[in-house]
């Protein structure tokens, strides 16, 4: 219902980021048919690895929404497998990928991946051609202009989901959101 009340005033583009288990139980090809309907552009789901994927990326393929899947530090420091993994992952992956900045769970944190800028190239250098933005603990308008320096955009959710609980219930919230926000779009300029 949201989604359909954005799309009223505005065609910015829209992702749904949720775990599987409300899709799963929804259904997958019911909950693309209704992400088609309200105005859905893509799903992002941080526990659906692409290889479990199978029926979901082709029930969204059809529709023509995207599905985004994660690149983990973890995939690309390990030897073996991270030239295969990163491949799928991209082969799989519509409209962008999703590079996690940190090890753990999201959330603003102290940033704990000090070889981003390795891994930013070893992607590069595999040749991928669709965009990698970058999320996960970003926070500040100072990791906001760091990483825009190496990947196609930068995702902040935690942080602003924490600053609206921070104002709920003060008349200024959307000014004082809204002025956060702004902080982190001029450091990405």
């Amino acid at each position: 219902d949201r989604v359909r009340r954005i799309r009223q005033k505005s065609d910015i583009p829209i992702a749904l980021m949720t775990y599987y288990n409300p899709v799963f139980h929804f259904g997958e090809e019911k909950a693309i048919k209704a992400a088609v309907k309200a105005g859905v552009d893509g799903f992002i789901i941080p526990d659906l690895p692409c290889e479990e994927a199978g029926d979901l990326i082709e029930y969204a393929k059809k529709a023509n929404i995207s599905t985004v899947f994660f690149v983990a530090p973890t995939t690309i420091h390990h030897i073996e497998s991270g030239n295969k993994r990163l491949k799928e992952i991209s082969n799989k992956s519509s409209g962008f990928i999703y590079y996690v900045a940190l090890y753990g769970v999201t959330g603003p944190a102290a940033y704990n991946n000090p070889s981003f800028e390795n891994d930013f190239s070893w992607i590069k250098m595999m040749d991928i051609k669709k965009p990698i933005c970058v999320g996960f603990g970003i926070s500040t308008p100072k990791q906001v202009r760091e990483f825009t320096r190496y990947f196609d955009g930068v995702i902040v959710g935690s942080a602003i989901v924490q600053e609206i609980e921070k104002n709920t219930g003060r008349s200024d919230l959307v000014s004082k959101v809204s002025r956060y926000v702004s902080t982190l779009v001029e450091a990405a300029k």
